[in-house]
């Protein structure tokens, strides 16, 4: 047998669906990625306490004031910080992207700059509620 490192996998499947909205409303995450599909939606990634994944339904919205992304579950994730970008919990949220989303981009960067730059006064649009800077095309 060889001394030398081994390579690690991982398999990574549907345990369980996140409980129903009413039951945790919000959830407030530190470590997490942006993805984008091939059909141009955007949903979180993020690594909840010791390490289950969960990947979002479509982002509905985000409201700068609070840091909070509203997605079209009505659930509300509210950003500790910027998009994780080192570590094993990185390398674990690569590795899922990659196997259950292969056509996916990681847009984590690019948001997390929308965020920062974005106007801090809104004006009402069409489709834009006041309390948030921007409303993310929802596609149906």
């Amino acid at each position: 047998m060889s001394s030398g490192a081994r390579p690690v996998g991982a398999i990574f499947f549907h345990e369980r669906d996140a409980p129903a909205v009413s039951d945790q409303p919000l959830v407030r995450i530190g470590t997490w990625r942006m993805i984008q599909s091939a059909r141009l939606t955007r949903h979180l990634l993020m690594v909840l306490g010791s390490g289950p994944l969960r990947l979002t339904s479509p982002v509905a919205r985000v409201a700068l004031a609070t840091m909070r992304v509203t997605t079209q579950s009505g659930r509300e994730y509210e950003l500790q910080g910027p998009p994780h970008t080192e570590g094993l919990s990185f390398e674990m949220m690569n590795a899922y992207t990659s196997a259950a989303l292969p056509d996916a981009l990681d847009v984590s960067e690019l948001f997390w700059s929308e965020l920062q730059f974005a106007p801090q006064q809104v004006t009402e649009a069409e489709g834009a509620s006041p309390q948030c800077a921007f409303n993310l095309q929802v596609n149906s």
